[in-house]
């Protein structure tokens, strides 16, 4: 399986970061598997009633409620 934490590369690697988006020019497939595992992965962890309990909560409390 080849995903997005697959073409994490540091920022100041230059020639890496150039492979890696070399490489997901030239397959579609594998940018089409990266696409898929990153979605999965927001909707999993940041979906919308993730980001909002928490924010509802610190807000409740700052309130008193």
């Amino acid at each position: 399986k080849s995903g997005f934490r697959d073409h994490l590369c540091v920022a100041d690697d230059a020639p890496g970061f150039a492979d890696k988006i070399c490489s997901l020019l030239f397959d579609p497939g594998k940018r089409q598997r990266m696409a898929d595992e990153a979605r999965a992965q927001v909707e999993e962890h940041y979906d919308w009633p993730r980001v909002v309990h928490p924010m509802e909560e610190a807000m409740e409390q700052l309130l008193g409620a």
